[in-house]
C-alpha cells in the first residue's frame, strides 16, 4: 500500500509560480518533494509562470507609457531591437585621397588629433 497523497491546493501552487516561485520554493511551502510539485503541478506551474510574465509585461508597458525613460528604453531595445551601436561609415580611404578634400596639412592635423595615422 502506498503512501497517502499529500493535499495541495492546484490554485495556491499556481499563485505561488504567478510571483515567480520556482518548483523548489513551492514544495518547501508545501512541505513535499520537489519532484511532487512538478509531477503533479505541471500545468499549474506553466500557467502560473506565464501568468506572472504577462502581469509583469503589462507592469513594463504601463510604466514606460507613464513617462518613465529608462523602461522606455529597455523595451525599446528588447521589444522594438534598437541598439545603442554607433557605426562609423568612413567612405574614403584615409591613405589614400584627402579627407573630404582637406589640405595634405590640414588633413595631418585631424588624423593627429583623432589619433589615426600621420603622412
Amino acid at each position: 500500500m502506498g503512501r497517502k497523497k499529500a493535499d495541495i491546493d492546484a490554485e495556491q501552487v499556481e499563485g505561488l509560480a504567478k510571483i515567480g516561485c520556482t518548483a523548489s520554493e513551492i514544495a518547501a511551502v508545501m512541505d513535499v518533494n520537489c519532484s511532487t510539485i512538478t509531477r503533479r503541478f505541471a500545468k499549474e506551474l506553466d500557467k502560473g509562470r506565464e501568468q506572472g510574465k504577462m502581469s509583469l509585461r503589462r507592469a513594463m508597458w504601463k510604466s514606460a507609457l507613464g513617462g518613465n525613460t529608462t523602461m522606455q528604453i529597455w523595451l525599446s531595445k528588447n521589444a522594438l531591437g534598437f541598439a545603442d551601436k554607433m557605426e562609423s561609415k568612413n567612405e574614403h580611404d584615409v591613405k589614400g585621397t584627402d579627407l573630404l578634400g582637406l589640405s595634405p596639412a590640414t588633413k595631418a592635423q585631424v588624423l593627429k588629433e583623432l589619433g589615426g595615422p600621420s603622412e
